[in-house]
């Protein structure tokens, strides 16, 4: 029941979301554009988060407070909001699977995300010289892409209410946000990006309506599933897998096209802008970008782009399919976990472990969580001897494309099977009644993996 209710909110946020997207493309004036979706998007979260919208209200505004003070690190405002986000999940009040509880998982990473941006644009005025400290886009010897401004408090509690993204992915800055409010872009028609977009998701719903009658995540709980052979449950969590995988491609699609009509995230292709970040490089004159007749191939939507999932279904690689998989998340964890300098840049193991760590303190305190994340760099230091030690030894396409299809099924599909039905499951007895009934695939595969390519480069070594 509460799923259904769940997923009956979720629909009427959606529907709310793509009308005013509609709406304002084509009557809104970007002067009300950004209270209009404030004040959507805060109403939702009174109606259907409860208890929730205390915790959004106190977490922007103590770290509004903290990052407004000028003498806070945003490394202090990182770990706030993440401890926060923590203590709420230990709560009596924390229901997973509640729009309250999807809510703060957003404005957590939105919170940290505006924190670091401010504290770089306080920085970055600092370092012109006193005659330029009015013009923040000039003086420096690389071109600025951060903050035009510093956002005022109100601006702030605009871009964490927003109702675009305040459920669900795909995340974006206050720079992305900002620049959409101001309409920084030029109208463009976008009707080829927005069909593409309306046809993966009536893919992606069909697909999510027929794969619901014959499968269900609960089976996962059921007697029945565990009284099955082994490699029939092996299959069978598969499946599950790949239909709650359906539900999260499906509800980031539909936000995509949202923010496609609403033109929203959308910057020139010649400013290479990446998913969650944005532009990486400045516009200039040389670009040849029109702003009197600008064309759709001149502009795309990748900073809002958070999933590729025929890649994520085709990839041979565990790794690459991963990085496929909610992109503006993971360039969050990249940028501000994986990059920091908290950890020791020679070792990208403790890098990866914390920044999993992070990634599951993020989701929330249950075990399935952890059990899910912690393994993932196993599996890619297997993967990666896998291609070095096997893959590499064969010399016939015809033993590639075999040895790929292997790879395929045993250390990408079934990975993504365990690392998925642990986090449906998350309670500890149903993941410890799983993994046991799966033989601790998630560990004991990567293991095998390992040990038979040790075994194999130490009988069989490389040539130089």
């Amino acid at each position: 029941m509460a799923t259904s209710n769940k997923d009956a909110q979720f629909l009427i946020a959606m529907s709310i979301s793509f009308t005013l997207a509609v709406f304002l493309h084509r009557f809104g004036h970007p002067k009300y554009k950004k209270e209009i979706l404030s004040l959507f998007g805060l109403l939702l979260v009174i109606l259907f988060c409860g208890y929730g919208t205390i915790q959004l209200l106190m977490m922007t505004t103590v770290t509004t407070c903290m990052i407004k003070s000028r003498k806070c690190s945003p490394r202090l405002a990182f770990v706030y909001c993440l401890a926060h986000r923590v203590i709420y999940c230990s709560s009596k009040y924390y229901d997973h699977i509640t729009l309250g509880n999807a809510m703060m998982l957003v404005a957590t990473i939105k919170m940290i995300t505006v924190a670091y941006e401010i504290n770089e644009y306080q920085r970055h005025k600092k370092e012109l010289s006193s005659d330029q400290e009015d013009e923040c886009n000039g003086g420096s010897k690389t071109p600025w892409l951060g903050l035009s401004s510093e956002p005022t408090v109100l601006d702030v509690f605009c871009y964490m209410t927003c109702l675009w993204g305040i459920f669900t992915g795909p995340i974006f800055t206050y720079k992305t946000y900002d620049d959409s409010m101001r309409e920084q872009v030029p109208a463009v028609p976008f009707k080829n990006t927005a069909l593409e977009n309306f046809k993966k998701l009536a893919l992606i719903v069909g697909l999510l309506l027929i794969a619901s009658r014959f499968i269900s995540t609960s089976a996962l709980r059921e007697d029945s599933f565990y009284e099955a052979l082994f490699p029939i449950r092996l299959f069978h969590s598969a499946l599950i897998a790949l239909l709650f995988q359906l539900r999260f491609v499906g509800a980031w699609i539909f936000m995509e096209t949202v923010y496609v009509l609403a033109g929203f995230g959308v910057y020139p292709v010649s400013t290479d802008p990446r998913p969650g970040k944005g532009p990486t490089r400045a516009l200039t004159e040389d670009d040849g970008i029109s702003l009197l007749h600008p064309t759709e191939e001149e502009y795309t939507f990748r900073t809002v782009s958070n999933i590729k999932p025929l890649q994520v279904l085709s990839n041979v690689s565990f790794r690459e399919s991963f990085r496929c998989w909610n992109c503006c998340v993971q360039w969050w964890l990249s940028h501000f976990v994986y990059s920091s300098n908290i950890f020791p840049k020679q070792s990208k193991l403790i890098r990866g472990q914390a920044t999993l760590l992070v990634s599951a303190m993020w989701h929330g305190v249950l075990p399935g969580y952890y059990v899910a994340f912690l393994p993932i760099p196993l599996v890619i230091f297997a993967e990666n001897l896998c291609f070095c030690s096997l893959q590499s030894r064969l010399t016939s396409e015809r033993g590639e494309k075999i040895y790929n299809m292997i790879h395929w099924l045993f250390l990408k599909i079934f990975i993504f099977a365990m690392t998925f039905s642990n986090f449906i499951l998350l309670d500890y007895d149903s993941i410890l009644r799983f993994n046991k009934s799966m033989y601790y695939y998630l560990i004991s595969f990567p293991l095998f993996c390992i040990i038979l390519c040790k075994t194999v480069d130490f009988i069989l070594p490389h040539s130089d």
